[in-house]
């Protein structure tokens, strides 16, 4: 567990934030180590930001699934991200430490410690925006409601904080503390103006205070506030959100914060894709007298619906027809079957030539196998059709 010297740290937020605009790959969170990092693997994808993806509605980082293998709280799960999506803990934590040597004297006790908060955010341009005017717009994402207070539990390891079976800074069997007197200094940024707890660092009894006298790392759990994305009809499908925390030292003036970058999420629920078609690519001709097939059409969606058929042969001939297939349905056609129910478009013979088959769900996704023999030498094979126009949802892959 390294700490940061000043010139380190420095560097770090030189390099890792003032010119993120130009360095897009510093905000990966695979490179975040333990002064800023989470309990997580990978970026969430959050249900907001697209159409009919809960407009509107504020969301929360501390939502999440569960806790995976240690136990699940799903009441920790507001709706916030994506259904199905991973059930790590979402916790944004900070050392205290990677402050400390940029802190003449470290923490002494007329210090007062305050934190601030930042939404970031990196649009499908690569590029990092923040907020620089009076329109949200600018970023697109903005701090839901005034904030008196930001609740922090301190620990000695991030791993202590990231075994916390419960979602928020102080749900829990944790000590909390508080930033008091929050400002919001605009949509996007707030400012804890009454220090930790509202008194002076030195007269409070602090968790972190005793920690550092112990000589031992501070992992401060920061509860980030609500957020929401504007309503102006922009589509901001992937676009990454993040949140600057910094902490301040007062006594020290115009000290460098030491500030971490947490990943919030990426807006949008993935589309649901349909796969509504499906191509089977070759059969024998049907009138064969040496090989036989059969093809089975598969509707695995919820709602039952009508397959359109269309047997598309060598020689040119195209027939269609058509079947009903229920919910979670099977449907199995033999070359009997095709015969009878195929109509002839085009004009020719029916079954004289090779062939392939596409069948269209109406709505509905299709997949299936075909299937073919020689009965005399006991030559066969079945495969699964190819995948063939693709039709996205309308709805959203939350619950």
């Amino acid at each position: 567990m390294k700490k940061f010297t000043t010139l380190m740290v420095a560097v770090m937020l030189m390099v890792g934030f003032s010119t993120m605009a130009a360095v897009a790959g510093t905000l990966d969170p695979t490179t975040l180590d333990d002064n800023c990092s989470t309990c997580e693997t990978e970026m969430a994808r959050i249900a907001r930001g697209c159409e009919d993806q809960r407009e509107g509605s504020s969301f929360n980082y501390e939502s999440f699934g569960g806790f995976g293998s240690l136990t699940d709280v799903t009441r920790c799960d507001d709706g916030s991200y994506c259904s199905g999506d991973k059930g790590e803990q979402h916790k944004a934590i900070v050392a205290l430490c990677t402050c400390l040597d940029n802190w003449a004297g470290g923490i002494q006790e007329d210090d007062t410690l305050n934190v601030s908060m930042e939404i970031v955010v990196k649009k499908t341009d690569g590029i990092i925006y923040t907020y620089t005017g009076d329109d949200v717009d600018d970023i697109g994402v903005y701090w839901y409601s005034k904030v008196e207070s930001i609740g922090v539990e301190w620990e000695a390891t991030k791993e202590d904080q990231c075994a916390k079976r419960y979602c928020e800074p102080g749900d829990g069997e944790g000590y909390l503390e508080s930033f008091d007197d929050v400002e919001m200094v605009n949509p996007a940024r707030l400012v804890s103006r009454g220090g930790l707890q509202g008194g002076r660092w030195g007269d409070i009894d602090s968790r972190a205070k005793d920690l550092l006298s112990e000589g031992s790392f501070v992992y401060g759990w920061f509860d980030i506030p609500d957020m929401i994305v504007a309503q102006d009809g922009v589509d901001r499908r992937d676009w990454e959100v993040w949140v600057k925390i910094c902490l301040t030292n007062t006594r020290v003036y115009g000290c460098d914060p030491c500030c971490c970058l947490i990943p919030i999420g990426i807006l949008c629920c993935e589309e649901n894709v349909l796969r509504t078609s499906a191509i089977y690519p070759y059969f024998t001709q049907m009138n064969s007298a040496t090989w036989w097939f059969g093809l089975a059409i598969t509707n695995y969606g919820d709602e039952a619906g009508t397959a359109a058929i269309t047997l598309y042969e060598q020689d040119g001939d195209i027939a269609t027809g058509e079947v009903d297939i229920a919910a979670h349905g099977i449907v199995v056609l033999s070359i009997a079957d095709l015969m009878t129910e195929l109509v002839l478009s085009t004009g020719g013979t029916l079954g004289d030539s090779a062939c392939y088959v596409e069948v269209v769900g109406d709505g509905f996704p299709v997949t299936g196998m075909g299937m073919m023999a020689k009965p005399s030498t006991g030559e066969s094979m079945g495969y699964v059709p190819i995948a063939g126009m693709e039709s996205k949802s309308s709805m959203p892959s939350f619950e």
